[in-house]
């Protein structure tokens, strides 16, 4: 974008109490205290994917993930190289939380000395994980899936 004077903002994630209160203009003052956190957690903030989760609960599939969200994120995922995608996949053997040996040793990695910090780094860059500050296994650096995936 040389030439063109690009001021990026970054937005903050709607707070619990805003997703609470669209949901209920929406929905009303029926939907059960479990299926609003459902909601509100699967949202992370992300108004856009709210606003799907509502429209699936409106049309009364509460247990179905929304076309359009899962489409989403699989035009993110199919936008990262081979390695990263691989690597997303082995981590998703692990649900929300992954540790970076797991990830190696599902791709061959710890036996082949394949480079699995690219693949993690991308992921990374991608904001579709992140690092956690401290791990429940020893000496293994801690991952999960980004609750708000960025663009």
């Amino acid at each position: 974008m040389a030439g063109h004077n690009v001021q990026e903002i970054a937005l903050k994630g709607l707070s619990k109490k805003a997703c609470e209160r669209l949901i209920r203009q929406v929905l009303g003052k029926d939907l059960s205290a479990d299926a609003m956190a459902r909601v509100i957690e699967q949202s992370a903030g992300n108004a856009l994917f709210l606003e799907e989760l509502i429209r699936s609960l409106a049309e009364g599939k509460p247990d179905e993930q929304p076309e359009t969200v899962l489409a989403m994120l699989q035009a993110r995922i199919a936008r990262l190289d081979s390695g990263a995608r691989r690597a997303v996949r082995a981590a998703a053997v692990f649900g929300q939380t992954f540790w970076r040996d797991g990830v190696a040793a599902i791709l061959g990695a710890a036996s082949s000395h394949v480079d699995i910090e690219a693949p993690l780094g991308a992921l990374l860059d991608a904001e579709l994980v992140q690092e956690h500050a401290s791990s429940r296994l020893a000496n293994q650096k801690e991952y999960g899936f980004s609750p708000r995936p960025g663009p």
